[in-house]
């Protein structure tokens, strides 16, 4: 090889698919260089996944702290006895309470480890691909805890409103009025649960490439990934 580094070889003068390249060598002809390279373009979906990571995660944690906040209020405010509907509703938080703190404090945490991977991502960090990997996987399983956890809840709570609300109205179908509902989630969770861990799906495949990791710096690097 010539000491120039060049793709001909100085003795035979024949080309050398192996020389040069970003990392001193080439790879293969007809194989991608996996090599970072800061001069590559970066590539448009990832500063969008970035993007969404970090609006998704400031929303995350406003609803779940929100939701957290109103959880407390619902739990301590007093009830009337002497009122059916009161003291239904009242039962149904307390016995749904480990479901909403789970599921507010799940969300907290998957909402700031997203905002952290959103910032490594728009900073073209190896770390951040590694970490919203792992985040949008997470994503994934905590939606399908979410929606089982909510189906349960409103289960919970229909119940409640079925012993203390419907069952004194002769024009209410309680078990009807419980399916309603329950369908309307059910519905809800197709239209907007299922496309979003698509999403995620997607993204985790798509960071967890060779070709789309070999755009990001690995100048800091998060083990264990």
């Amino acid at each position: 090889m010539s000491p120039s580094g060049d793709s001909y070889g100085s003795d035979a003068g024949q080309y050398n698919p192996y020389a040069g390249g970003t990392s001193g060598m080439a790879s293969p002809l007809g194989a991608p260089d996996l090599a970072f390279n800061s001069d590559r373009p970066f590539p448009t979906a990832v500063t969008i996944i970035g993007i969404l990571f970090l609006v998704f995660g400031i929303l995350g944690l406003l609803a779940g702290t929100m939701g957290l906040i109103q959880f407390a209020f619902l739990q301590f405010m007093p009830s009337n006895s002497s009122d059916p509907i009161s003291t239904g509703m009242n039962k149904a938080i307390r016995q749904a309470a480990p479901i909403h703190i789970v599921n507010g404090l799940l969300n907290l945490g998957l909402s700031t480890f997203m905002i952290i991977s959103s910032v490594g991502l728009l900073k073209k960090q190896l770390w951040g691909a590694k970490l919203g990997t792992t985040v949008a996987i997470s994503a994934i399983i905590y939606k399908l805890i979410e929606s089982v956890g909510g189906w349960y809840a409103q289960w919970i709570m229909m119940e409640q409103m079925q012993n203390n609300m419907f069952g004194s109205s002769p024009n209410v179908d309680p078990t009807m009025m419980r399916w309603i509902v329950l369908g309307g989630m059910a519905v809800g969770f197709v239209i907007v649960a299922v496309p979003l861990m698509i999403f995620y799906g997607w993204v985790a495949y798509y960071l967890r490439r060779d070709l789309t990791r070999a755009h990001f710096s690995s100048s800091s690097t998060t083990p264990g990934f």
